[in-house]
């Protein structure tokens, strides 16, 4: 590991020698029990599966259905069938959200529907002085821009010919315009995925972006669905148990399928209905439902390949997310001795 942290200001080692597996309350009532709650947490909305990039940690390449945008009627219907029960909507799925020119407009109608957590996930490329202007206007509570390097080469390592520059200067013009406007409900995160290639670049992230955006969230590429992906840290328990993935949301694609999988299931293999016809209640905790969660804890996935195939089913999913949340704790501590000495 030493030579992929050189002129690294944190002890990554440490770190990882230290780090401790935690599992969430709900989770291990969840394993304990099999009861989950009728409704999910969150929804993930595709309303585009298309994209203008090539990811390392993205598996775009496996999608087998069409990449095409979510039809309005398809929209709408989702909107008055998640109503009721105001999940926080994520606008998200395999493709650029800021690809749909229609996005603005779909938040406010889906702010004006009860929805008041409402967030997307950008490359930032997209994310113009007037985009970031519309969509605040239009009632966003959460823009993640993902920023993997602190030069063209570091952020490169992860978005193949993305543009560090014209990222950040969109990421300026989001911070300046949010305050011009006193658009005091929005947070600006930042979504730092850790490669060997970018390492290094860390904390200068943090250094530079700490106190303009609202937080600064790390993670890490590994395995999951149908991609093989080769991380900085390897997969030091292996051990499958049931993904934590089942118990905080839903994805909805562009045509209506849903799928209980927000992770790696580009394909809708793990489908549990369609929300143009099915209620929420049924797609989350109906009998299809179940009967994956029901494999997942019983060790049964000979039938579900694409969880077979995913880290996310593994202790290494925890693993991975503790050690992301110290590294964070650690770069904060960095930046502010930083500003002690000076």
């Amino acid at each position: 590991m030493s030579d992929f942290c050189l002129n690294y200001p944190i002890s990554f080692e440490k770190l990882i020698r230290e780090n401790r597996i935690e599992f969430p309350l709900n989770y291990r009532h969840f394993v304990q029990t099999g009861v989950i709650a009728k409704t999910p947490r969150s929804v993930s909305l595709e309303t585009t599966a298309t994209c203008q990039l090539s990811c390392k940690m993205c598996d775009r390449g496996g999608i087998r259905r069409k990449t095409m945008y979510m039809p309005d009627e398809v929209f709408i219907a989702a909107i008055r069938n998640l109503a009721p029960y105001r999940p926080k909507l994520n606008f998200n799925g395999m493709g650029e959200p800021l690809l749909d020119e229609k996005l603005p407009e779909r938040i406010a109608y889906a702010g004006s529907h009860g929805f008041d957590i409402l967030g997307l996930v950008t490359n930032g490329l997209l994310l113009t002085p007037q985009i970031s202007r519309e969509l605040i206007a239009a009632g966003i509570r959460r823009i993640t821009i993902s920023l993997d390097g602190n030069d063209q080469a570091s952020h490169e390592s992860g978005h193949t010919t993305a543009s560090y520059q014209a990222v950040t200067e969109n990421i300026e013009s989001l911070v300046r315009i949010s305050r011009e406007l006193f658009a005091e409900h929005l947070e600006i995160v930042l979504r730092v995925t850790i490669q060997k290639k970018n390492l290094a670049s860390i904390p200068s992230i943090f250094m530079r972006w700490h106190d303009k955006v609202s937080f600064i969230k790390v993670n890490f590429v590994y395995q999951y669905g149908n991609v093989q992906t080769d991380p900085v840290v390897p997969f030091r328990w292996k051990e499958r148990i049931p993904c934590p993935s089942m118990l905080s949301g839903l994805m909805i694609l562009t045509n209506g399928d849903t799928t209980i999988c927000c992770m790696g299931d580009i394909n809708a293999d793990l489908r549990v209905g369609n929300v143009t016809s099915d209620r929420l209640d049924k797609l989350y905790s109906g009998e299809i439902a179940q009967s994956i969660r029901n494999k997942h804890l019983s060790g049964d996935l000979e039938s579900l390949p694409v969880c077979q195939r995913c880290a996310g089913c593994t202790i290494s999913s925890f693993y991975f997310g503790t050690l992301a949340r110290s590294i964070e704790t650690e770069c904060m501590k960095y930046v502010n001795s930083a500003a002690v000495e000076k």
